[in-house]
C-alpha cells in the first residue's frame, strides 16, 4: 500500500516548448514576398489539367496557393492571410486556371474579403489552418474543386491511398512568383504513424492529416501554403487537405502535414452563405480516438478499486501554455498522475499531492506539445469522481 505524504513531491514540472517549421514561414508575413522552393520532387503541371489552382497574390507576386471551389470563393490557409487588414486588402488578388505564372493566360479577381476560422490561432498550433477568400468579382468558365466529405475520405482518402499536392514557388527571393506549376504524387498517412515519436510526436490533431513518405523525397514546400490536397474518385479531384505545415521539406519521417478538409466543410458552408459563426459552422472536428480527452470538457462519474487506476490521454498542441489537471467530487480516496508520452510511473513522473478525499490538481507551465498520459489511482476505492483537463 502506498503512503501518503503531505510533502509535496512533484506537483509542478517545467517543459520544454518545440517550434516546427511552417511550410510557409517566410510567406507568414506582413505582406512581404520571399523566395520559396519549388514542390520537391514533382513534375510539371500540363496547361488545363487543375484550372481550380489558385495563386494568392501580393500587388502581382504569388505567395501562397489556393483552390477555386465556387464563382467567388477560394479556399486558402489561414496562415497565409492572418496579415490582411483593411489597410493591404486592395493588394491582395487571385489568379486561377493558368499554369504558368509568367504567361498570361488565366483569370484575375481582387479580393474583397477574408474570413479566417474562429479556432485558428498562430501562437496554439494550426490545427484549424484554414480560411475562405470572397472575390470582388467572379471567376467563371472554369471547373471548381469539389470538397472531400467524410464519405469521399473512407473511399479515396484512406492511409495509404495515394493524394497529390500541386503549386508554384518562386526562383529568386523577393522576385515576383515564375514559372509552372508542379504536383507531387504521395501517399495519405495515418495520423498515428504520423504522430510518433519520430515523426511529430503527438502534435497532429484529428482535424489533420498528414501525406508523404517515411524516407522523404517528395513533399510540398515553402510558397505551396494553403494550395490543395487532393484525392481521385471516379475520375474526380476532391479537396482532401490544405497545405499547412511541416518541419523542412521532404525530410525523412517529417511529413506534410494538412488541414483535413472534411472536418470544416460545414463551416466553409455557412460562410459562404453568410454565416460564418452560426452553431455548427465550427470545425466539425471528427471524434477524438479512443481515451482521449477534449480541453476544457468535463470526464463524469469515474469509479475504480483501491490500487487500480483509471487512464486518459489529453493532447497538448505545440507552443502551449499551460497543462492543467483537476479531479473533484465523489467518494472514496483517488490520487492523479501525468507524464508525457508515457503512462505514469510513481515517483518517475508528474503527480498531485497525496492528499486524502479526491481534490487534486496539476498544473503544468510550458508543458511538452504531444499526448500527455493521465492515470487517476485508487488509494482507496472511489466513486463519482469528475476529471477536467485544459491547456491553452
Amino acid at each position: 500500500m502506498r503512503v501518503k505524504s503531505t510533502v509535496l513531491a512533484t506537483s509542478l514540472m517545467i517543459g520544454t516548448s518545440c517550434i516546427l517549421a511552417s511550410p510557409a514561414i517566410d510567406n507568414k508575413m506582413k505582406m512581404r514576398v520571399y523566395a520559396s522552393d519549388r514542390i520537391v520532387g514533382g513534375v510539371n503541371v500540363p496547361d488545363g489539367e487543375r484550372p481550380w489552382m489558385a495563386s494568392i497574390q501580393y500587388g502581382k507576386s504569388h505567395f501562397c496557393g489556393g483552390s477555386l471551389i465556387a464563382s467567388h470563393w477560394v479556399l486558402t490557409a489561414a496562415h497565409c492571410v492572418e496579415d490582411v487588414s483593411g489597410s493591404n486588402m486592395n493588394q491582395l488578388s487571385v489568379r486561377a486556371g493558368v499554369a504558368d505564372l509568367s504567361s498570361n493566360a488565366g483569370k484575375r479577381a481582387k479580393v474583397k474579403s477574408v474570413y479566417i476560422h474562429q479556432n485558428y490561432t498562430q501562437s496554439n498550433g494550426n490545427a484549424a489552418d484554414l480560411a475562405l477568400l470572397e472575390l470582388a468579382s467572379n471567376i467563371n468558365g472554369i471547373q471548381y474543386l469539389k470538397l472531400a466529405t467524410q464519405q469521399v475520405m473512407s473511399v479515396a482518402g484512406r492511409p495509404g491511398d495515394m493524394a497529390s499536392v500541386s503549386g508554384w514557388g518562386a526562383v529568386e527571393e523577393g522576385g515576383d512568383a515564375s514559372g509552372r506549376m508542379q504536383k507531387v504524387e504521395i501517399p495519405i498517412v495515418a495520423n498515428e504513424v504520423c504522430n510518433k515519436p519520430e515523426a511529430y510526436n503527438g502534435v497532429i490533431t484529428p482535424t489533420e492529416l498528414c501525406a508523404g513518405y517515411a524516407e522523404g523525397r517528395k513533399d510540398a514546400c515553402q510558397g505551396d501554403s494553403g494550395g490543395p490536397l487532393v484525392v481521385e474518385k471516379e475520375g474526380d479531384f476532391y479537396q482532401a487537405g490544405i497545405v499547412s505545415w511541416g518541419e523542412g521539406c521532404a525530410r525523412p519521417n517529417k511529413y506534410g502535414v494538412y488541414t483535413r478538409v472534411s472536418a470544416f466543410n460545414k463551416w466553409v458552408q455557412n460562410t459562404m452563405q453568410g454565416q460564418p459563426d452560426d452553431n455548427g459552422g465550427g470545425n466539425q472536428e471528427p471524434p477524438e480516438e479512443q481515451g482521449f480527452i477534449t480541453s476544457g470538457k468535463l470526464v463524469r462519474g469515474l469509479s475504480g478499486e483501491s490500487d487500480a487506476g483509471i487512464d486518459f490521454k489529453i493532447r497538448v498542441k505545440k507552443n502551449a501554455r499551460i497543462l492543467w489537471l483537476d479531479i473533484r467530487g465523489g467518494s472514496g480516496d483517488a490520487d492523479l498522475m501525468a507524464s508525457h508520452g508515457h503512462m505514469p510511473e510513481l515517483n518517475n513522473d508528474t503527480y498531485a499531492p497525496y492528499l486524502d478525499g479526491n481534490d487534486e490538481s496539476i498544473l503544468i507551465r510550458d508543458p511538452q506539445p504531444g499526448v500527455w498520459h493521465i492515470r487517476i489511482v485508487g488509494y482507496e476505492a472511489f466513486d463519482g469522481v469528475e476529471l477536467m483537463g485544459f491547456t491553452r
